[in-house]
């Protein structure tokens, strides 16, 4: 897909005006990012610190609006690597051969949360057993961003999984992004909510909603290992140009080792610059809230792979399997 400003593609005019990092003697590298937000804190992390510089890379930022088409760029030649969730990757199968190389966020960063009222209701807590956080959801509605969205995707997972039939057993309600999810969270249109960090939060913060299922804590055994947050490079481009592939894959590394030592405030107020619509606050529990999902090593693992590909076929958009052995690619990963 294309998009047209005043008659200039706007993949590349973006690459044109919005540098993340420059410098005369480093190696360029365009990097396609889809909106802003936690998914890609570990890409932001390096860039703030000079991780990319000091691998020698410029990076680029080739803006995409929407989850997938980082994808569609990356193999339409507009960029050398992309950033995105595993899941774009397995729902829009790319017609040329890409790599995925290293994994920065290894659970879902998409968490649930009840509204005060129905969690009352239904006598659930934060510390609730899962399984009776999980029946509790029958009759209720619950409230994701938009059709295709990985929130979308993981409530028709655990539905299916749970033997819970959409639009019967539970109601899935489109409510856009941000505001609008939190609005009809707390005014009782919908019971239950799913959504990126820290928004979620946010909610149990003002006292508005209680925790359902933190995926990023590893709350739900069956999504313990999931590609979140990957980068991915072309297979033609990883065999010409192998050492700039390890040195992409090292910048991310030394970035999440950083903030896995570091204090929430002192990863917060690197991350800032990159989340113009958050306040402090909100950066502040969203970095609290995706530590336990940073992958300290960037492995890409097969039951990561496999629960993806799962949550993507249960959702009915997986048009057909992608065989890890010949997607992963962990040997540019830091030794």
């Amino acid at each position: 897909m294309r998009y047209v400003l005043f008659g200039i593609p706007l993949i590349l005019l973006v690459c044109l005006c919005m540098p993340l990092s420059s410098s005369q003697a480093a190696e360029t590298v365009r990097l396609a990012l889809g909106p802003a937000g936690f998914t890609l804190a570990p890409v932001y992390l390096a860039v703030a610190l000079g991780m990319f510089e000091e691998q020698g890379l410029a990076v680029k930022r080739i803006s995409v609006p929407g989850p997938g088409l980082e994808v569609r760029a990356l193999e339409g030649g507009q960029a050398d690597l992309a950033f995105t969730s595993g899941d774009s990757l397995l729902s829009t199968p790319p017609g040329r051969p890409l790599l995925v190389v290293y994994s920065g966020l290894q659970r879902p960063i998409v968490n649930w949360v009840m509204r005060g009222e129905a969690a009352r209701r239904h006598g659930i807590s934060q510390g609730s057993p899962l399984s009776q956080k999980l029946r509790a959801l029958r009759g209720l509605s619950v409230g994701v961003t938009a059709p295709g969205s990985l929130g979308e995707r993981l409530a028709t997972y655990v539905a299916a999984r749970e033997g819970l039939r959409i639009g019967e057993d539970i109601r899935l309600i489109s409510l856009g992004r941000s505001d609008g999810w939190a609005a009809a969270l707390r005014d009782g249109r919908v019971d239950v909510g799913l959504n990126l960090v820290p928004l979620p939060e946010m909610a149990v913060v003002r006292e508005e909603a209680v925790s359902l299922i933190n995926y990023a804590r590893g709350e739900d055994p069956g999504l313990s290992e999931f590609l979140m947050g990957v980068l991915l490079v072309r297979t033609e481009l990883a065999q010409k140009q192998e050492e700039k592939v390890r040195r992409a894959t090292r910048a991310l590394y030394q970035a999440v080792r950083w903030a896995l030592r570091s204090p929430t405030a002192k990863i917060a107020g690197a991350l800032q610059p990159f989340m113009v619509r958050a306040d402090s606050r909100e950066i502040a529990e969203g970095v609290k809230a995706i530590l336990p999902a940073l992958n300290p090593y960037g492995l890409v693992t097969e039951r990561a792979f496999t629960n993806t590909a799962d949550v993507v076929e249960k959702a009915g958009s997986l048009r057909r399997r992608i065989r890890f052995e010949e997607t992963v690619a962990n040997q540019f990963l830091p030794g």
